[in-house]
């Protein structure tokens, strides 16, 4: 485990962090990402300066009592837009590809 890793890992812990939930409405569709999940994304996913961001932040916010699940929660919903954004362009993409064949 890199120590990054270990970082979120004990700050979520000690945060009580690690059960959350959190849902993210778009298009009429709610998606749901564990904290569990986000955090392994932070650390896995995440390029390693943002990383450093994300942890400035929480310690910052942490530092004046700043509820960290909202912050959390926004991470989240950026990286579900994200990931259904990127989805959609893929999809997009291959329907064009394939209407040009016809």
């Amino acid at each position: 485990m890199n120590e990054n890793m270990k970082w979120f890992v004990n700050f979520f812990k000690e945060k009580r962090l690690d059960d959350d939930l959190y849902v993210i409405e778009h298009q009429g569709k709610a998606h749901i990402m564990e904290s569990a999940v986000l955090r392994d994304i932070i650390v896995h996913r995440t390029p390693e300066e943002d990383q450093w961001l994300i942890q400035y932040m929480l310690l910052k916010m942490d530092l004046y009592n700043c509820d960290l699940r909202d912050y959390l929660k926004l991470l989240a919903k950026g990286y579900i837009l994200a990931t259904l954004d990127s989805a959609t362009d893929v999809f997009d993409r291959s329907r064009s590809v394939g209407s040009q064949r016809n």
